[in-house]
């Protein structure tokens, strides 16, 4: 069977194709082709620092390259197949026209290194690369969403770019196919599983997609802990079966050795992989740092600075081992480490007794304060990263604070130079807030400024640090301030089970965080705005399912190998109870993550009718209906916006189409239906 389709919609700064919404199950090799217009809003050039920067007017292009190779926008597409696949063939080929521009300044060369321990950057040099057009495919990389999705993501390079007459031009199109095989339909999921997947999927596509769902789980809720802290966990127990949950609490001495695994950690995670699988989990909580509960350490590499780091994604993406080529090294490029999550896992640090009672008894306090607006206080610090380009926290900041609701009080500190910066955010962080964001070079101690007098916010800000009970959530872009286990006390650790102050939770970095390609901001960044947006812009039900969807959006902009995107995602961890309900979040109708969206009401399979809805900005929308080899197989019409519209589906053959919805500008989305007879 042969499948040709050519639907794209808007996905945030990427430009995503949804190959199916619905469950349609191939079983022998299938094509997938995507033709599309890269930058149809155009781009724009501009020299700084002798070098000519391309930068895309509509912000739906990312920047990724090796080291020396010129500096241009990438399109990142993105196939979605149910079930598990293997994609067994990616090709794509670029159609030019039109005359190519020329250039006053070479482009810019990327991979600018870091010094390590500094905020400075080694001098850029020219390119002396070309770029032909004859391989536009930069990357294709399929990863498993819960034995569900195949997601495949594709990176494309768009230009063609000679440096010797530095001639520039841009594919006036594009002709992307990959070819995969399926090997086991979607998987069987319990009601919580299928409605977290349902959100993510959402999220990362921008497409309203029902999951199906089979019977309640067995266990919703694994806690994994040692014998020494179940009684200082009973409370945090007992709060979680009084919301609902079905919980089972599992210590690693009866893991030990019960699970086929070659350590310890492949212990927990094979046990964990039954439970999610067998047992419909949908939650897990590892009760403990890595005294309690090991931590695998795995590799990263990124332009020159190499180390290893916790990484507890290894013990959340469940397909593979981590270790694909068997020499010991967890987590390597060529290892194809999983990183969309099998399971919403965070975990909670403690070492002792105390701290174990102090961090149950924050979660309670946090589950019962939502009386008051002390959490609809938010505090953005933004400090000088890279003074030499202007590259400053403060933009990421300025980002992030759009997505928080507009009761929201927003206290912003931000540094633009490397000599001051304000305090006026201490009060705010103090009395406590419900967001506290911290974009500054870090290191396991503290967030830094730059200049003089630089600790953000660290231990040495922990002293009297008294926040009565307000304990807010903390995120943060800089390099291993989440490194639990660094010898000594650590940064995180003292924030989470400071008594009577710190935070309920914490977004940390385990490893380098990674800036972006200044004017752009970084993989770091949007990680941790995006679980802001999942949050307080879309409803994210938990702050673990906002934290796995901002990942899961960060993935696909991978090219690897060892690229910033990969590194930041490796090293950005949750640290807090994976549940936790975040308060502040606004009560209505969910914020579409597009313009418009499209929403399929059914019936689905649909016999002689199906209906839909647009819901967006513009007045109409064209609909325009397609069969599975790109064939229009309905006259086009206009619905308005946000009104039911159906489509008589009485003299279409059997078969799978496709509608598609286009605002006036240009920009599209699209559903899915089967008929039947």
């Amino acid at each position: 069977m042969e499948q040709k389709q050519n639907i794209g919609v808007q996905t945030g700064v990427t430009t995503t194709l949804f190959g199916g919404s619905m469950f349609l199950f191939f079983l022998i090799a299938t094509l997938e082709t995507d033709i599309f217009h890269p930058f149809p809003h155009g781009f724009t050039i501009t020299e700084n620092s002798g070098f000519s920067q391309v930068t895309v007017t509509d912000h739906t292009a990312f920047y990724s390259a090796s080291e020396k190779d010129p500096l241009l926008p990438l399109v990142s597409r993105t196939f979605v197949i149910p079930g598990t696949a293997r994609v067994t063939h990616a090709e794509c080929s670029l159609n030019f026209s039109g005359p190519a521009s020329t250039l006053s300044l070479p482009v810019e060369a990327a991979g600018t290194l870091r010094t390590t321990n500094s905020s400075s950057l080694r001098e850029r040099t020219a390119s002396r690369i070309s770029i032909s057009g004859k391989n536009p495919l930069v990357s294709c990389r399929a990863g498993i969403l819960m034995n569900t999705f195949t997601v495949v993501s594709c990176a494309v390079n768009p230009w063609y770019y000679n440096h010797e007459n530095r001639n520039l031009q841009l594919a006036e199109s594009c002709n992307l196919s990959i070819t995969w095989e399926s090997s086991e339909a979607p998987g069987i999921l319990s009601p919580l599983q299928a409605e977290q997947l349902q959100f993510r999927m959402e999220m990362l596509t921008g497409n309203n997609i029902h999951v199906h769902s089979g019977t309640d789980a067995a266990t919703d809720y694994l806690i994994v802990t040692a014998d020494a802290f179940t009684d200082q966990l009973a409370p945090l127990t007992n709060s979680l079966e009084q919301r609902g949950y079905s919980v089972l609490v599992l210590t690693v001495e009866d893991i030990q050795g019960a699970w086929s695994g070659s350590d310890i950690q492949e212990d927990i995670r094979n046990c964990i992989s039954h439970f999610v699988t067998n047992q419909g989990t949908a939650f897990v909580l590892l009760a403990g740092d890595e005294t309690v509960v090991p931590a695998r350490e795995v590799y990263t590499e990124c332009e020159g600075l190499a180390e290893y780091a916790p990484c507890d994604k290894y013990y959340s993406g469940l397909d593979g081992n981590w270790d694909a080529n068997g020499n010991g090294i967890y987590g390597q490029w060529e290892d194809e480490p999983d990183l969309y999550a099998d399971v919403i896992l965070s975990r909670m640090l403690f070492s002792n007794e105390e701290q174990a009672e102090v961090l149950v008894n924050k979660n309670l306090s946090y589950e019962a304060s939502e009386t008051g607006d002390w959490y609809r206080n938010a505090v953005l610090c933004g400090g000088m990263l890279f003074e030499s380009i202007g590259y400053t926290g403060a933009k990421g900041c300025e980002i992030m604070a759009k997505y928080f609701p507009e009761n929201f009080q927003l206290t912003k500190a931000y540094q633009f130079n490397g000599d001051d910066h304000p305090d006026t955010y201490f009060p705010a962080i103090y009395q406590g807030a419900g967001w506290n964001h911290y974009a500054g070079h870090g290191n396991d101690r503290c967030v830094l400024w730059a200049g003089t007098d630089p600790v953000m916010m660290g231990l040495s800000r922990m002293a009297g640090f008294n926040n009565q009970g307000r304990y807010g959530i903390h995120s943060s872009i800089g390099c291993h301030t989440g490194d639990f286990t660094d010898p000594g006390v650590n940064f995180v650790d003292t924030l989470l089970t400071q008594q009577n102050g710190g935070g309920v939770a914490c977004l940390f970095n385990t490893s380098w965080g990674w800036e972006g390609y200044w004017p752009e901001t970084g993989s770091s960044e949007r990680l941790c705005r995006n679980t802001v947006r999942a949050v307080y812009r879309h409803k994210a039900p938990t702050l673990g399912l906002a934290f796995t969807s901002a990942c899961d959006q960060e993935v696909p902009l991978m090219t690897g190998p060892y690229d910033r995107v990969m590194q930041s995602v490796i090293a950005y961890s949750a640290f807090m109870e994976p549940s936790l309900e975040v308060h502040g979040v606004p009560e209505g109708e969910l914020i579409p993550s597009l313009p418009f969206a499209f929403r399929l009401h059914g019936p689905n399979p649909a016999c002689e009718t199906v209906s839909f809805r647009i819901t967006g900005i513009s007045r109409n929308y064209s609909i325009s209906v397609f069969d599975i080899t790109g064939r229009k197989v309905l006259e086009s019409f206009s619905v308005p916006q946000n009104t039911l519209a159906e489509i008589d589906t009485a003299n279409l053959n059997p078969g799978v189409y496709f509608i598609h919805a286009a605002a006036p500008g240009g920009a599209s989305v699209s559903g899915s239906f089967v008929k039947l007879r």
